[in-house]
């Protein structure tokens, strides 16, 4: 018999510390950028859109990820930061 695996308090909270932190260090990057924007600076920009894409491509690696192995989404919306 295949049993679909429980979500433990741990791997919730793991779950939603990981979300909580990504989407703080992107809040950080969206600034950047933005200052990078404000001073017509398109190196600064370009390096920002990358560590966002970068980010955003961890998030839904991680959500993927927990989609598998839990056959369940972590709560929240994983595909914005």
């Amino acid at each position: 018999m295949n049993q679909q695996p429980q979500e433990s308090p741990e791997l919730i909270e793991l779950a939603k510390k990981f979300d909580a932190i990504t989407r703080q260090v992107a809040q950080g990057f969206k600034k950047q950028l933005e200052l990078a924007r404000a001073e017509h600076d398109e190196e600064e920009i370009v390096r920002n859109q990358i560590k966002l894409g970068v980010l955003t491509a961890a998030r839904g690696m991680f959500a993927g990820s927990y989609r598998q192995v839990m056959k369940t989404s972590p709560d929240g919306n994983w595909s914005e930061v």
